[in-house]
């Protein structure tokens, strides 16, 4: 290695200090040591030494070279979506090394030694991790442990020479195992708090690397994930929160059935393993199976007539996401345009038990919810209140038919006793204040429409709930009070529909190929 002069200054006591900015591009890759983990933008390394004939001062300067190398080659893997194969071993090894850097530095303070120089931001205080991961562990929460851990342990393991995704199909095992070290660090050190032993365990050694998964070409390798990631952070086409949850919603489970594969690897093939097992996972899924995968859902679940799957809708909405993002791949060349898009939307569900409304597009739907009526809670008479604004988000985020929404009640709303979550059922049993019987209709197979599932999560973001106990309170029957029967075959949503199509044309709205 032929030594590197030209970055070499002296400090206020003329010490020789290798000092070497990072490319800038490569920056918001390098985590920094801070709390605020901004990115590196330089590495310095003092040679302890003012001048480089003193012993073992080229030796230094030799191995701030290779750090600075090692750390831009990692933040070029970063940069390029090529990522580390998350195995057993590699993961035993972060989680390990984590509960030894730290068990490691609180013995050194105990006994009045300097603890080793952090490569890395600390978590946060054991004991308040400790809290934290122990509930999340005890409620089998994975959602929240990678929620708590993702950013952080990318980071830690940036540190140790590792690049992993975080959106990997395996990040979920690393997040427990970290969590569980976590817990075991601070019990080891509540134990040395009582004057009993608590020993540091031995540095683990890494596992090996093997070829294989180092290094990959990003043209070959780049995975549907990262390319999600690089379209959700876009700042000149930037994406709306439904649109990203939608997203990140279609990729896990994706992920479920196939991990995080590379775009060239996937097929056909693969898609329609991935609908299969979509399609049996249950609409409401109880507590108990809530880090469960697909595939385990499907066979906890086999055979059992009573549970509710998902819906068509429901399949159509996952498929239409991971079909968006590759469409947008193409157009921004990151996936050669003669690929076919294996996420074209299938034939076998085009149609389905559930009569479905024309397909709008992205653009289409923006300008819809961009109307007074969402934008700024404008309640036109003739839109009979609030059913202008819930029945289309109904509509929208559940799939249900519109005369369904239309002739819900309050009492259609319940809250699940031991999970807590807020079910809707759709059902043609009880009286509607104004229709009378509800009707629900039958399909080709003579199965009836009645169904429970779980309420969307954006629309208790947006206040359904909310709205729900309000009516309730002020002892109303209806979902939609101010709705009328206006037609020979007593259907209510007429009484809105109409107003709704020249509403639209007053505002301006044009949707192509809809008929309006």
């Amino acid at each position: 290695m032929i030594m590197d002069i030209e970055h070499l200054r002296t400090d206020a006591n003329g010490i020789l200090v290798y000092r070497r900015k990072f490319p800038r591009a490569l920056v918001p890759h390098i985590p920094s040591r801070s709390p605020t983990g901004r990115g590196r933008v330089e590495l310095k390394v003092s040679l302890r030494a003012k001048s480089l004939s003193t012993p073992g001062a080229t030796e230094r300067l030799r191995a701030a070279q290779a750090e600075f190398d090692a750390i831009v080659e990692v933040a070029q893997r970063r940069a390029n979506h090529s990522y580390d194969v998350l195995t057993d071993a590699l993961v035993d090894f972060l989680a390990q090394t984590y509960k030894h850097d730290l068990l490691d530095g609180d013995d050194a303070i105990r006994w009045g030694r300097r603890p080793a120089p952090a490569t890395y931001a600390s978590r946060g205080a054991p004991e308040e991790v400790y809290d934290d991961c122990r509930e999340m562990l005890e409620d089998y929460d994975a959602s929240g442990l990678v929620a708590y851990w993702r950013d952080w342990a990318c980071d830690f393991a940036l540190a140790e020479g590792y690049v992993i995704d975080p959106h990997g199909l395996r990040l979920p095992d690393l997040c427990r195992a970290l969590a569980q070290a976590a817990c075991e660090t601070w019990l080891s050190i509540d134990r040395r708090v009582d004057g009993k032993t608590a020993d540091t365990p031995q540095k683990p050694t890494s596992p090996d690397k093997p070829d294989t998964t180092r290094i990959m070409s990003a043209a070959d390798q780049i995975t549907l994930s990262a390319i999600a990631e690089e379209l959700m952070t876009s700042k000149v086409s930037p994406l709306g929160q439904s649109t990203i949850q939608s997203w990140s919603t279609a990729l896990r489970f994706f992920s479920e059935v196939h991990g995080n594969p590379p775009v060239n690897s996937i097929d056909r093939r693969m898609v329609s393993e991935w609908l299969e097992l979509l399609a049996q996972r249950p609409a409401a899924v109880p507590k108990a199976g809530r880090n469960l995968t697909l595939a385990e859902l499907a066979a906890r679940h086999e055979g059992d007539e009573e549970i509710t799957r998902v819906s068509r809708k429901t399949l159509r909405g996952h498929l239409a996401s991971l079909a968006t993002i590759w469409n947008k791949a193409v157009d921004r060349g990151i996936i050669v345009e003669d690929r076919a898009n294996p996420f074209k939307a299938r034939k076998e569900l085009a149609g389905g038990d559930i009569d479905q409304g024309p397909e709008f597009t992205m653009s289409e739907l923006k300008a819809l919810f961009d109307l007074p009526v969402f934008a700024t809670g404008d309640r036109p008479t003739r839109g009979r209140g609030d059913a202008c604004y819930w029945m289309p988000l109904l509509l929208l985020w559940t799939g249900i038919r519109p005369e369904e929404a239309a002739q819900l009640m309050v009492t259609d709303f319940e809250q699940d006793d031991d999970t807590g979550t807020w079910l809707l059922t759709i059902t043609d049993e009880g009286m509607h204040p104004v229709k009378g019987a509800r009707n629900l209709k039958t399909d080709r197979h003579g199965t009836s429409g009645r169904r429970t599932f779980a309420v969307p999560q954006e629309l208790k973001r947006l206040g359904l709930i909310d709205y729900v106990t309000h009516l309730r309170a002020e002892g109303e029957l209806a979902l939609f009070p101010l709705l009328t029967v206006k037609n020979k075959r007593g259907h209510l949503y007429s009484s809105v529909s109409e107003w709704w199509g020249q509403y639209i044309r007053e505002q301006g709205v044009v949707l192509e190929g809809h008929g309006r």
